[in-house]
């Protein structure tokens, strides 16, 4: 048996998780001495309730390698083989966290520590990725498993397909993306001029960089959707469309893609979480899909 693993920042909901039997380990974000596991303590209405109201900014917090270690050690135990697709490793540290957790149960197994089957195998992949983007590659990792592929085989493919994933998102403010370190302050001062619109790119290594500055929200639907037709969709996997708090910068990229013929289904446009939103703020919204060979 082949388990599917992500992190919360996947933004993957509990009931398709719990459909595809994709593992889901939860991340952390705090705001001032108070820190809340994303999805288990503190919902996306929650969240976005404190980040509007309260006067300290978000903060993600390091995923302890003990997060994933008992998920690797239980699916070592019944000689399974462990895909972990996680937040980029630009973002978080999640995936680091995942690699000294997949080390620490290998010496385990090497020393007889663990009775499991010693042919199962763990493989951690750094999604360069976050939010729907991440939640593309685990949910195609499940429908590959279903189809009877091997763990390597599933493997090859999320890293080809992954090469190939394009995101973007329009952010009210660059604000978050700075107080988290993410981006320079010269760069922050972009977003404070009145209805220019950064627009983020994650590029090949899993890292945002602002790809466009554009004035209003019309134009940066414009823009997103001259970037898909630029470099269109596979239509083997879906298109997604993200949104923190309010959707309606997502209804009207939706409708514009859907304009141009491409198909976006309701199910694939998804309420961004905390761990991403403490990153991107409210009122942002964007796409993400895999281009074509």
């Amino acid at each position: 048996m082949v388990r599917i693993i992500t992190d919360s920042a996947s933004d993957i909901d509990m009931k398709t998780a719990g459909e595809l039997g994709i593992i889901c380990v939860p991340l952390t974000v705090s705001f001032g001495k108070e820190q809340f596991k994303e999805n288990v303590e503190l919902s996306k209405t929650e969240f976005y309730k404190r980040l509007i109201s309260d006067a300290s900014f978000p903060q993600t917090a390091q995923v302890p390698p003990y997060a994933f270690e008992q998920v690797f050690r239980e699916a070592k135990e019944a000689g399974d083989d462990v895909i972990a697709i996680l937040l980029s490793s630009r973002l978080s540290g999640a995936y680091q966290s995942a690699r000294i957790a997949q080390e620490s149960v290998h010496e385990e197994e090497s020393k007889n520590l663990n009775r499991g089957s010693g042919n199962s195998h763990c493989y951690v992949i750094d999604s360069r990725s976050a939010s729907a983007g991440q939640q593309l590659l685990a949910e195609h990792a499940a429908k590959m498993r279903k189809q009877g592929n091997t763990a390597r085989e599933i493997v090859r493919q999320i890293r080809n397909v992954r090469s190939r994933l394009q995101l973007f998102a329009c952010v009210n403010t660059l604000e978050y993306l700075y107080r988290g370190g993410r981006i320079s302050k010269a760069a922050a001062t972009i977003g404070t001029i009145i209805n220019v619109k950064p627009i983020l790119y994650v590029n090949e290594s899993g890292e945002p960089e602002i790809t466009a500055r554009v004035h209003g929200n019309q134009k940066a639907v414009n823009y997103m959707l001259e970037r898909l037709k630029a470099e269109p969709p596979d239509e083997e996997y879906p298109i997604y469309i993200m949104y923190s708090y309010m959707d309606e910068g997502a209804r009207r990229l939706r409708k514009a893609i859907r304009t141009a013929g491409y198909q976006v289904r309701m199910k694939h446009v998804i309420n961004v979480g905390a761990v991403i939103g403490s990153h991107i703020g409210p009122y942002a919204y964007g796409m993400t899909y895999i281009k074509r060979e």
